[in-house]
């Protein structure tokens, strides 16, 4: 899996200007805010790719030259995407099932 370009390279310092913005608008911190914190934490290097056709966030994450890309959305993906595997990780309702983000955290710290 190749990281976008155009992806945004998360750090801390990013995720702090960005989660306030949440809170003050009165939403919960986002899932994949969440993750991304995580991921930094255990020394993964964290991109975002958001899609301008959907709310989908697309957090790519890269370790020791391997790389995940886990699709954050809060509906259900295109079917066809999905079984073709479009994304190694879909965060979300999916037509294969629910996949929380405390589950892929738990999946990827334990693999």
């Amino acid at each position: 899996m190749i990281v976008p370009q155009n992806a945004t390279k998360i750090t801390v310092d990013y995720l702090a200007t960005v989660k306030p913005r949440y809170l003050n608008a009165g939403y919960n911190i986002p899932k994949w805010i969440i993750f991304s914190e995580v991921m930094l934490v255990n020394g993964y290097k964290v991109y975002l790719w958001e899609s301008k056709s959907t709310v989908s966030k697309y957090v790519f994450i890269t370790k020791e030259n391997n790389t995940l890309k886990i699709r954050f959305s809060n509906h259900k993906p295109n079917k066809l995407r999905e079984l073709n595997n479009d994304c190694d990780i879909y965060v979300g309702v999916g037509h294969l099932g629910v996949c929380t983000t405390e589950q892929v955290i738990e999946f990827i710290l334990n693999k």
